[in-house]
C-alpha cells in the first residue's frame, strides 16, 4: 500500500487531490505518474488555450488603442480649429464692442457717443460709484479680468476709490 510521501515523491508537484484520489483508488505508482502526466498535459493544453485567447484580446486592444490615438489626433486638431476659429470670433466680438473712433458699434446702429464720465468734474455729472465702475468696466473692455481692471482703477485713482466708499457708507 503506497503512503502520501510515496506519491509526492514519485509526482513531484502533485497537490493533495491528486494524493486523495491516488489512495482512494488504490493505484500504483506507475498508475499515479501516468495519471499525473495527463493532469499535467490537460493543464497545460488548458494553459495554452487561455494563452491564446489572452494574446487575442491584446491584439484587438492593440488595434482600439490604435483607432483611439488616431481619433485623439483627429479631435485635437479639431479642437485647435475650432480653438482658433473661437478666438477669431472673440477679437471680432471685441472689436464690434469697442468700435472705432468716437461712437461704439453694436449691432444693427451705432451707439451713443463715448465720453468717459470724470469724478473731479462736478457731482452733477455721475456719482462716484459710477465713475469707479465705469472705469472699471473701461479696463475690462481692453481685455483685463474684473480683478486686474479693479486693481488697475485702485492704483490709477485711489482718491475714486476713496469717493465711492465714502459715498457708499455715507
Amino acid at each position: 500500500m503506497l503512503t502520501p510521501n510515496d506519491i509526492k515523491t514519485a509526482c513531484p508537484g502533485a497537490d493533495a487531490d491528486f494524493v486523495v484520489t491516488a489512495m482512494d483508488n488504490g493505484w500504483t505508482i506507475e498508475q499515479c505518474q501516468r495519471n499525473a502526466a495527463h493532469q499535467v498535459a490537460r493543464q497545460k493544453s488548458e494553459l495554452e488555450t487561455q494563452l491564446q485567447h489572452l494574446s487575442n484580446k491584446i491584439e484587438s486592444f492593440d488595434v482600439d488603442l490604435a483607432k483611439l490615438k488616431k481619433e485623439n489626433a483627429r479631435l485635437t486638431v479639431s479642437n485647435e480649429d475650432l480653438t482658433t476659429k473661437l478666438e477669431a470670433a472673440i477679437d471680432e466680438n471685441r472689436k464690434l464692442k469697442l468700435g472705432s473712433g468716437d461712437f461704439e458699434k453694436g449691432v444693427g446702429v451705432e451707439g451713443m457717443k463715448v465720453s468717459p464720465v470724470r469724478h473731479s468734474r462736478s457731482k452733477a455729472m455721475a456719482s462716484a460709484h459710477e465713475t469707479f465702475w465705469s472705469a472699471v468696466a473701461e479696463e475690462q473692455a481692453k481685455g483685463k479680468s474684473r480683478q486686474e481692471a479693479i486693481r488697475i482703477v485702485n492704483r490709477r485713482d485711489p482718491e475714486l476709490r476713496q469717493a465711492m466708499l465714502a459715498e457708499a457708507n455715507g
